[in-house]
């Protein structure tokens, strides 16, 4: 019952994003209650990254380098991490893709990952780690930058959820 609680309200985030800005809609996202704090830092990571990930194009975003969705996924990573998740390639949906970060992060999370590491790992696959340069694609990227980023959205997503 509490995954489908929390899968619904990061949907529910996704598909106000684009219209809302972030305080918003961490603040409409959290206003259900019955969720446990494990669960409620799982939301704020994985929304987090949509914010940054999807860039407030929606779920049909389509990077420079091939990644895809609201999570921007390579379609290498789908295969891997829905298979994982999920026991096969599923689709990917809004649905899927909340599901499979979802699971991800709760993997990394019980491995004791730091929220800044995790961060890490989703931007460039190597946690603790900063990276910067330009990718096989001739597109820039600067990972501690992604996690600087992702950080202040979650504290503020945590913030928000624990003060009245």
């Amino acid at each position: 019952m509490r995954k489908i609680i929390v899968t619904a309200i990061i949907a529910t985030a996704i598909l106000t994003a684009i219209a809302l800005p972030p305080a918003r809609v961490a603040s409409f996202t959290f206003q259900t209650g019955s969720i446990t704090t494990e669960e409620l830092r799982v939301s704020a990571i994985v929304e987090a990254m949509v914010f940054i990930e999807s860039g407030g194009h929606g779920c049909h975003a389509v990077g420079l380098s091939g990644e895809r969705g609201c999570m921007q996924f390579m379609p290498s990573t789908w295969r891997a991490y829905s298979t994982e998740a999920l026991g096969h390639v599923a689709p990917m949906t809004e649905a899927s893709e909340i599901d499979v970060s979802s699971f991800m992060v709760r993997k990394w999370l019980s491995m004791g990952m730091s929220e800044r590491d995790i961060f890490l790992t989703w931007n460039q696959g190597n946690p603790g780690a900063c990276s910067s340069g330009v990718n096989g694609h001739g597109v820039r990227f600067d990972s501690c930058a992604y996690a600087d980023r992702a950080e202040a959205l979650y504290r503020e997503f945590m913030h928000m959820t624990t003060s009245d």
